[in-house]
């Protein structure tokens, strides 16, 4: 496996784990996130932005291939019968 890919399974892993600090340490200074609204780059505007996102959807598990990523929130299950 390349670096980059295992830089990549590592990276989502922390995402899917909450590990902000973990996604933290696998991003370089000059990292671009692209969101809703005004962001900017670098670790701290990523760790900023994903905290609160993955605190409001905790069940959201994030996903990559070669052509994407992407990131959806787990349909919750209901416990009732009907």
């Amino acid at each position: 496996m390349g670096q980059g890919r295992e830089l990549v399974e590592q990276y989502f892993k922390a995402v899917n784990a909450a590990d902000l600090e973990a996604m933290r340490a696998l991003l370089t200074p000059d990292a671009e996130f692209a969101a809703p609204g005004p962001v900017a780059g670098g670790p701290d505007m990523v760790v900023a932005w994903m905290g609160p996102f993955l605190g409001a959807f905790p069940r959201t598990r994030s996903r990559w291939s070669r052509r994407r990523a992407s990131c959806r929130p787990r349909a919750s299950r209901s416990t009732s019968r009907r």
